[in-house]
């Protein structure tokens, strides 16, 4: 009984200011969407203070989604580093049980696996675009080992991550690695079609002439009426990758409320047409945030510990003493806000040189959404290789801006 009481007594302090953080969270996100990233980054300091908060991995990979939005590419390289380590620690007996018995919502957060996938993703494409290459492989590298499931056959299948571990072998001349990274993007998609054109290049380069120029049919006949890109890597273009829409949304479960599942959030814009001056090119979709959160290798994890909470919860519930201590049996709902719902391609044919570069959204229909178009000055364009990334989010009535992030 004494061992009870004071595990009750060791969850007050987590029971304390959680709503006030939780709001904090999502105040912050609202101003990041709105498109005052400064101001966001500013709010979230008071959070990323609390270092011994439950949620602190949460607050570090939010604030690096603002970082990198504001292009601080090596303050973001540090947090999303540290964040992932953080996803990764282990829990001693003690803290899990603290966690057991505490509300859901004070639960260590550790992530699920698309989330830990994913900062390690965006960690390899802020160390590319700051031409540290060797680092960004490792990023990439250590994503593809974290993206594990349950099933046989299901896991490893993040496209946008093979496309760029295989950019970042490209830009290396390590042409047979990055033949292997793109021949897996067009497995898991094969209607992505920059996917073809770069297994075609990656090909060519490693004097595999033939099968390079297979590959190239494929990316000529899916191209539509677009320019094409040499397969030979004497075309320049803009690089474009493109976050879309809102990332799936975590609920409870109806019946008891104790166990979280994902279902897709609603966004209209579905595709965009980018023009950099006169050249025109479609995005095409690398990724469904919500295919790869909706069945996960830990899942089956999480919902035992869930069980395990309630139990525990149950059994508190019959001492008094304990009772008020043991929290609520809602599930955690928590999840890294700033996820896109859809993870997009563009490579824009354009002379070397800054370019004026305009995204025009469409919704399943084919219907434009003036609101949600996006005009960009001096944005660069480069020879395959050495082409800057540029990284974009699609946002509603965020216009004519200055430069790109």
């Amino acid at each position: 009984m004494k061992n009870v009481i004071m595990l009750a007594i060791a969850v007050t302090p987590m029971l304390l200011g959680c709503t006030s953080s939780k709001n904090v969270l999502a105040e912050n996100t609202t101003l990041f969407l709105s498109g005052k990233y400064e101001e966001a980054h500013k709010a979230m300091q008071p959070l990323l203070e609390k270092t011994s908060n439950e949620s602190y991995p949460l607050y570090q990979l939010t604030d690096a989604s603002m970082l990198y939005a504001l292009g601080d590419l090596s303050h973001t390289s540090s947090l999303l580093y540290s964040a992932a380590q953080n996803l990764e620690v282990e829990l001693g007996v003690g803290t899990i049980a603290v966690d057991l018995l505490g509300s859901e919502e004070n639960t260590h957060y550790r992530g699920y696996v698309h989330e830990r996938v994913l900062a390690r993703f965006l960690l390899g494409v802020a160390y590319l675009r700051r031409g540290d290459l060797d680092s960004a492989r490792i990023a990439f590298q250590q994503a593809i080992e974290r993206d594990i499931n349950k099933e046989a056959g299901k896991e490893n299948t993040f496209a946008s991550l093979h496309f760029m571990m295989g950019e970042t072998c490209l830009r290396q001349r390590d042409y047979d690695n990055a033949a292997v990274a793109f021949r897996r993007v067009v497995e898991l998609d094969p209607s992505l079609t920059y996917g073809w054109y770069k297994l075609a290049y990656a090909l060519q380069k490693g004097n595999r002439k033939e099968e390079a120029q297979q590959a190239y049919q494929v990316y000529r006949d899916s191209s539509g009426s677009e320019q094409l890109l040499s397969i030979d890597g004497s075309s320049s273009y803009v690089f474009l990758v493109l976050d879309v829409g809102n990332g799936p949304t975590l609920s409870p479960d109806a019946f008891t409320g104790s166990f979280a599942s994902y279902s897709r959030s609603y966004f209209p814009e579905r595709y965009a047409t980018v023009v950099s001056d006169d050249e025109r090119a479609m995005s095409r979709r690398a990724e469904d945030v919500y295919t790869q959160a909706k069945d996960e290798a830990n899942f089956a994890g999480d919902a035992t510990r869930k069980v395990a909470s309630v139990a525990v919860k149950q059994v508190a519930s019959m001492i008094p003493v304990v009772s008020w201590f043991a929290g609520s049996t809602a599930a955690d709902v928590r999840k890294w806000l700033l996820l896109p719902g859809e993870i997009h391609i563009a490579l824009i044919p354009a002379s070397p040189g800054p370019h004026t570069t305009t995204l025009k959204f469409f919704d399943s229909e084919g219907r434009e959404l003036p609101d949600y178009q996006q005009t960009w000055y001096y944005v660069p364009a480069g020879l395959e290789g050495s082409a800057p990334i540029i990284h974009l989010k699609s946002m509603y009535r965020i216009q004519d801006q200055k430069g790109p992030s």
